[in-house]
């Protein structure tokens, strides 16, 4: 449990990947409760969405500060849930800050938008090669891949209602690394994604693994040689934390997840699985219980900075300027 109310909890197995006998991949579940969007005192000190962005702030009566601060909090917490999307709006020092302090809000909103835009304000993922490091912001405690992590699960089970794929501990992509192995893996993951356990067949090395997960039977989890000794023990604990996700979204988002202590301490809080599920779905409410603390946490520190000149919101339009008057045009 972090200093912000902030508790993480991290289950590994092995994954396929250059260094396959030694390569993990963390998965990683969050309870981001109301408390938890409270910022990190131990975190840096972010400007704050009120603050100007350059040259002098213009003088505004209070009224006016206060209309403008907020409507662009509600912009950032728009962006931040997945309802607006807005690339050059996530570019935005302020909005940068105030996502690292509200990781759940920003998971929601990438789950709801299948943004890994989204995802790359908060965390990190090993075959990320791109992604831009939070740095001090970051909550403490908080794993680099949660976020992604989540929003594999989530898009798998939307993409691939029928299939299996929300139980792959590696993306298609990363099969590319197995040398002689890398089409029976290709194969492994088609089955999962089709949901169609014949197809294991042709799966060859990763057949066996293939109907573990199609079937969720932890009696058929068994070694593949090549890959780390205790993947048979990993795949059995893959079924346990996640077999749950087969009942679908829908009921899902309805129900939650069983009072598991295996399934609590791969995902964490039920009330945040759920909210997930939601946003998959595309139900507008699905980030609200974590918008509306946000959203005060964005106010709060508006109030404290200086006001902000009157400078249009980030990716608004901007209207044509007339060119400068030139000598003897008055």
């Amino acid at each position: 449990m972090d200093g912000a109310g902030r508790a993480y909890q991290i289950r590994c197995m092995p994954v396929v990947g250059a260094a396959i006998t030694t390569a993990l991949l963390c998965v990683v579940g969050f309870s981001g409760s109301v408390r938890g969007q409270t910022p990190n005192p131990t975190a840096g000190t972010p400007g704050p969405p009120g603050a100007a962005r350059s040259g002098t702030p213009a003088a505004r009566t209070p009224d006016a500060t206060t209309a403008s601060q907020r409507q662009l909090c509600e912009r950032y917490i728009a962006v931040l849930s997945g309802r607006e999307r807005n690339e050059e709006m996530l570019e935005d020092p302020p909005l940068r800050a105030l996502a690292a302090q509200v990781p759940a809000l920003v998971t929601c909103g990438a789950v709801a938008a299948d943004s890994f835009a989204l995802c790359k304000l908060v965390s990190q993922w090993r075959t990320c090669t791109d992604c831009t490091p939070v740095g001090d912001a970051s909550p403490k405690g908080a794993s680099p891949k949660g976020c992604h992590r989540m929003l594999f699960i989530f898009h798998e089970l939307r993409a691939h209602p029928d299939g299996r794929s929300f139980m792959l501990p590696f993306t298609r992509e990363e099969c590319a690394t197995l040398g002689d192995l890398a089409a029976n893996c290709v194969a492994f993951v088609d089955a999962l994604r089709a949901g169609n356990a014949s197809a294991c067949g042709s799966a060859g090395a990763f057949q066996s693994l293939c109907q573990a997960f199609m079937t969720l039977d932890p009696s058929l989890c068994a070694p593949i040689e090549g890959l780390p000794a205790d993947l048979p023990s990993a795949c059995r604990e893959m079924i346990a934390s996640r077999g749950f996700l087969a009942k679908g979204l829908k009921t899902l988002a309805d129900s939650g997840p069983p009072p598991d202590r295996i399934v609590a301490s791969e995902f964490g809080d039920p009330n945040a699985l759920r909210a997930l599920a939601k946003a998959a779905l595309g139900r507008s409410d699905a980030c609200q219980p974590y918008a509306e603390p946000a959203l005060k946490e964005c106010l709060a520190s508006s109030e404290t900075a200086p006001a902000a000149a009157d400078t249009p919101l980030p990716g608004t339009p901007q209207p044509a300027t007339a060119p400068p008057a030139t000598p003897g045009s008055q």
